[in-house]
């Protein structure tokens, strides 16, 4: 159970339960993803030694919980969305407390203090001239995402705060900076996102919202991990919008979807998935 754990947090995919009664794989929608079985090892290597055996027992517990709560998330998959991103953010928080958290003090998503593990492995290659501003670009990417992570869990996971307007406004400003950063113009971005129809527009963009939180969780545990650099990446885990191939089946709440071109019209061929 531990290794299929641990392959789903590599690959960013549900290995846990081998014939699953509802499809939740998003590999068709992430594109193509390369094996390096080398870096592979090296992962599961380092995912033995945890959680450490310096930790006392509430934070082993904690790194359960980081792991535990990222499996939910992909056994949840974009059918329960916008719900899934509340135990990304869940996952995102034990981080944050096993980094500094203390067996009597909590604290929450909105505090960031996973940061401080971004900042420790980032440090050294921003003294470096050859990667200080691709990993500082990134850094602002990664603080982008985790600050939409946190406004969708406040939304939706338990919190419900959308009848107060400095909430509404704060997830509206987050997800049009989502798109901004996905090659949007601001201008594109305040068209599609209307603060009044916020719930709608999470269902629109559930698919796309949902790699916001995979690839947040994941990238902090492989960087608990020891990985910063390395972390494994499928082809459009950074695109708002997955490109449309024709003639190549899309997998979706229990329907199969192929689009087929042709030189009239493009049409849509839709089968059920049993």
């Amino acid at each position: 159970m531990e290794l299929l754990l641990w392959l789903s947090v590599y690959f960013g995919e549900d290995f846990i339960e081998p014939s699953p009664s509802v499809d939740t794989r998003y590999s068709n929608n992430r594109g193509e993803f390369k094996l390096d079985i080398k870096n592979l090892k090296v992962f599961l290597k380092a995912a033995e030694k945890m959680p450490s055996k310096s930790y006392p027992l509430w934070k082993k517990r904690l790194f359960d919980n980081v792991v535990t709560y990222y499996s939910v998330a992909l056994r949840s998959g974009v059918n329960m969305m916008p719900l899934t991103m509340g135990f990304f953010g869940m996952s995102m928080e034990c981080v944050g407390n096993l980094l500094c958290g203390k067996s009597d003090k909590y604290y929450t998503l909105g505090t960031y203090k996973f940061n401080t593990l971004i900042n420790a492995r980032f440090k050294r290659y921003k003294k470096n001239p050859n990667h200080a501003g691709r990993i500082k670009r990134w850094q602002k990417f990664i603080n982008g995402d985790t600050a939409l992570v946190h406004a969708l869990r406040n939304a939706f996971y338990g919190h419900s705060l959308l009848h107060l307007n400095k909430d509404r406004k704060e997830i509206t400003d987050s997800l049009r900076d989502w798109l901004v950063r996905a090659g949007y113009s601001k201008k594109d971005a305040a068209q599609c996102i209307k603060r009044k129809r916020v719930e709608d527009t999470i269902q629109v963009y559930a698919a796309p919202l949902y790699k916001v939180g995979l690839r947040s969780s994941r990238m902090l545990i492989f960087m608990l991990l020891g990985f910063t650099t390395s972390i494994p990446l499928a082809e459009y885990d950074y695109w708002a919008m997955t490109p449309l191939r024709y003639d190549e089946p899309m997998r979706f709440n229990g329907l199969e979807i192929t689009p087929k071109s042709s030189t009239e019209s493009v049409s849509v061929s839709v089968e059920n998935v049993t």
